[in-house]
């Protein structure tokens, strides 16, 4: 993903930072969802950040027992996470485009939010100083135990 949008991210002078995990526990997901929820934060990451911004993307383990997480970091001027709630309910609902940035309905958030859900996963905002920090909690793989029948 941040191969696909490292053009666009050079376009606004940007900065996007990889950070690896030396751990991670085993997800078995959809890899289709994955890839389209991590592009649209990270794509609004690009687009919402301050100029010359550094994004950071780093995989941790999540609160939530049984989950582990995927945070992107941004510079953007900062989104309290009692406003996750109220925008959520707005997001895609406005004919009128964010002045700020025109073509902008909001449609990418709205649609990580669902496309994660749709896994048992959980989009969440933990606010930080100088910008956002959204992140992705979705289920560790659990070992299937298959149990024979006896003769």
């Amino acid at each position: 993903v941040s191969a696909q949008l490292a053009s666009k991210a050079k376009d606004y002078d940007h900065k996007v930072i990889i950070q690896h995990a030396t751990r991670q526990p085993l997800v078995l997901t959809n890899k289709t969802i994955m890839l389209s929820a991590v592009y649209n934060l990270l794509d609004n990451a690009i687009v919402y950040s301050q100029p010359s911004s550094e994004i950071s993307m780093r995989p941790t383990r999540a609160t939530r027992k049984g989950y582990t997480r995927l945070t992107i970091r941004d510079k953007t001027l900062g989104v309290r996470k009692s406003d996750l709630g109220r925008i959520m309910k707005s997001l895609g609902q406005t004919d009128v485009p964010n002045p700020a940035h025109p073509g902008s309905s909001g449609l990418g958030l709205f649609a990580t939010v669902r496309l994660i859900e749709s896994i048992n996963g959980y989009v969440g905002l933990k606010p930080v100083q100088g910008g956002s920090s959204f992140f992705i909690e979705i289920p560790i793989a659990d070992q299937l135990y298959l149990e024979l029948p006896s003769r």
